[in-house]
């Protein structure tokens, strides 16, 4: 994104009605690209103290919390609402999934950026939203695809809803961005630019579009429709001088 965008136009007015008011001001919720031109900028967003928040540590949604408790002297108190959505009668549901969900959600006709992230797990949803929304869902979301389902506020993920991760190792040619994200889709090397060029490659939330860059461990490295991966250390190398790789897969 270019950083005369809209949304840079807004998040700019934002932080200036923060210091203006002095008061908190929050952004809708912003996807993956929308995160990374935020970060981009936070060299100009410099008249109040700014961060992101999406309901939990692991968010890939996240609003922009502009003001800080150090400069008004209270916390901040982010407009997320989490929902539970379940099928009324879970013995004759359908099996549901992320895509199910998303689906009945914008069909209410609502903008994507009024929704967080959406976690499902055995045909249980649980969609952080803003709280204006909240009262709509819960009056309007009846049934996700021929199922009709119950909606409810509830104070945390419960358990097991929270992202889990499994261990693999895989190898690279090298560490770069490129042959790593390469070596994870299992594409060449031309097809892995083509996703740099069309902006599907983020690394700790940041759109990157140079594969030269190193990986490292640590890494947050997410491929659009393929999947999100944590770096791990480097093992070794294989007898050909390849890469040998740690890492974490998000299931």
């Amino acid at each position: 994104m270019a950083n005369n965008s809209p949304l840079s136009a807004r998040l700019n007015d934002a932080c200036r009605r923060a210091a203006q008011y002095e008061t908190y001001i929050y952004t809708d919720f912003l996807d993956l690209q929308g995160v990374s031109l935020y970060k981009s900028l936070t060299r100009e967003l410099t008249a109040v103290p700014s961060c992101l928040w999406g309901g939990y540590p692991q968010a890939e949604h996240q609003l922009v919390i502009f003001g800080s408790e150090e400069q008004l002297g209270y916390p901040p108190a982010p407009p997320i609402v989490l929902l539970e959505i379940r099928p009324a009668a879970p013995k004759f549901a359908e099996v549901l999934s992320h895509r199910d969900f998303l689906g009945s959600l914008m069909g209410l006709g609502i903008r994507r950026e009024v929704l967080g992230d959406l976690l499902v797990k055995d045909s249980v949803c649980c969609v952080f939203c803003l709280d204006s929304m909240s009262g709509y869902l819960k009056t309007n979301l009846t049934q996700v695809k021929h199922t009709l389902v119950t909606v409810q506020e509830i104070p945390s993920l419960p358990d097991g809803f929270r992202p889990v991760t499994e261990a693999f190792s895989f190898v690279a040619a090298s560490l770069r961005l490129d042959a790593v994200a390469a070596a994870l889709t299992h594409e060449s090397r031309s097809a892995v630019l083509s996703r740099f060029r069309r902006g599907e490659i983020f690394v700790n939330g940041a759109e990157v579009t140079d594969g030269s860059k190193k990986c490292v461990p640590g890494d947050t490295l997410v491929i659009r429709h393929i999947g999100r991966f944590q770096i791990g250390d480097l093992q070794g190398e294989t007898r050909s001088g390849r890469a040998r790789i740690e890492g974490l897969r998000y299931i």
